[in-house]
Order: C-alpha cells, then sequence, then structure tokens
C-alpha cells in the first residue's frame, strides 16, 4: 500500500513513495498511517463518500495521489480588490492595474491576469499531514 505523491506546496509538503502501514476510513474521511520518514499520519476529507472510496483503493494498489492547486486567479482575491482590478482594467490605466497588480502579488500571492482555473479539486481539505521529528 502507498501513496505515490503527495504535493500541496501552498502547506509547504511535497514528498513521493509513502509506503502506508495501515489505511481507515469513515465516510468521506481517510486516514492513512506511514512508515516513510518524515510523515507519519495523513488524514484527507473528500467532498463526497464516493471519492474517499476510490483514494482508498488507490492507496491499496499503491498509485494515489494527492495534488492540491492553489487558486491564484483574481477569483481568490478579496471582493475589494477584484473591483479595484476591475476598474484598472476598464480604465486603461496601465499605472493603476500595475499597482493593483502588485498588491494582488506581495499580499495575496495572487496573479491578477491568471484566468480562473477550469479544475475542480476533488479533495475538500488535507486535514493534516503529520512529520515525526
Amino acid at each position: 500500500m502507498g501513496i505515490d505523491e503527495i504535493n500541496a506546496m501552498g502547506a509547504g509538503i511535497a514528498c513521493g513513495g509513502l509506503e502506508i502501514e495501515s489505511i481507515v476510513r469513515k465516510g468521506s474521511v481517510v486516514l492513512c498511517d506511514s512508515v516513510t520518514f518524515p510523515i507519519e499520519k495523513v488524514f484527507v476529507e473528500f467532498e463526497d463518500e464516493d471519492l474517499a472510496v476510490s483514494f482508498e483503493e488507490c492507496v491499496k494498489d499503491g498509485t494515489a495521489r494527492i495534488v492540491l492547486d492553489e487558486d491564484t486567479s483574481i477569483n481568490a482575491a478579496p471582493k475589494e480588490l477584484q473591483e479595484e482590478y476591475e476598474l484598472a482594467l476598464v480604465s486603461g490605466d496601465e499605472e493603476r492595474l500595475e499597482g493593483v497588480l502588485t498588491v494582488l502579488w506581495e499580499e495575496y500571492g495572487i496573479h491578477g491576469e491568471n484566468p480562473p482555473s477550469e479544475k475542480h479539486p476533488v479533495l475538500s481539505t488535507l486535514q493534516s499531514c503529520t512529520m515525526m521529528a
């Protein structure tokens, strides 16, 4: 049993080849105990139970992957900045637009010019990855 890859860069987690000792699923939640250093436990909550069952089967086959894509589009910005961005675009004021883009990037890690992602996350949340010291 195993998890081929965990890639959640926003949370500072990236690793591969986790050997899983045991797995427990209850509803849409899956808990894996790892024997691979430095990850000790992986606790994942899915949007629905069918996805959790599918993930559990993939762990048993050793083909499971957890990849979290963060939304860095304008849609992830606070509403006020989204409006400011739209006004700067419509006005054609390059200096104003550059200022808004700078704030979006420096304060929120958002690329205002990126189109919204078409992907729908399978994962509701990666609750935790407990790392051994």
